[in-house]
């Protein structure tokens, strides 16, 4: 099996509580706008995803965590990961899709940068994991981006993507707003943050379900545009 997309995220309540944006209703409309548009990207894919939320990950460290969501759907036979979290809102399936194109052309990573110094996407083969100290990188810091390139590009070529702008902050969520107002989409993002009830496709919560879940399977519509 070549290629899959691993959603590694927070539930919903807990990136709500971790971040600034503004209110307290607001932001869990916010958390789970944001997994339901990352879901959304990654089922147009047409790639297997594997979801590992809260209640699938282990470890002690962010680094450990990931490390063994990498290693659990590595040891399922992919030999090419795609793992992107929940706040890169512009983060589209067309980003997915070169990834996964310039994996299977021979290239050894795939890294999306963040402007704040992060990665919103890593992508890579199995034998380019296999080589990292990955607990080690410096994970949730703005020099997570560099480090990662500057590990991989001696291992394998790579390819980098677009710089896209991670939701961290109150200000990031008005300049990404800001940005996409000239769209219709933009419109319809700001309606659902202040007014709209959000439902995720999962329950009791949207990381229930430990196994791993091909979004084509089901019927996993988000509301309708306002």
């Amino acid at each position: 099996m070549p290629t899959a997309i691993l959603f590694f995220s927070r539930a919903a309540h807990e990136e709500a509580t971790a971040k600034s944006w503004l209110g307290r209703r607001q932001n869990r409309r916010i958390a789970k706008l944001l997994i339901h548009s990352s879901l959304k990207q990654a089922r147009a894919s047409g790639l297997p995803v594997f979801i590992h939320g809260s209640h699938q990950q282990s470890g002690n460290s962010f680094g450990d965590r990931i490390a063994h969501a990498f290693e659990a759907i590595f040891a399922k036979g992919f030999e090419q990961l795609i793992c992107i979290g929940n706040d890169a809102l512009s983060l589209s399936s067309s980003d997915l899709k070169a990834s996964e194109k310039a994996l299977s052309a021979g290239k050894g990573w795939v890294l999306g940068p963040s402007l704040d110094g992060g990665a919103y996407l890593i992508g890579m083969k199995k034998s380019c994991y296999q080589q990292l100290d990955f607990q080690a990188l410096p994970w949730q810091s703005e020099g997570l981006f560099s480090e990662l390139k500057a590990t991989l590009s001696p291992i394998a070529k790579g390819q980098e993507l677009a710089f896209r702008r991670d939701l961290d902050h109150a200000h990031d969520l008005y300049q990404e707003v800001d940005n996409l107002s000239h769209q219709l989409e933009g419109i319809r993002i700001l309606i659902r943050i202040l007014f709209e009830k959000i439902t995720l496709p999962y329950s009791p919560s949207l990381f229930s379900l430990p196994q791993a879940i091909p979004l084509s399977a089901g019927n996993y519509r988000g509301p309708p545009p306002a």
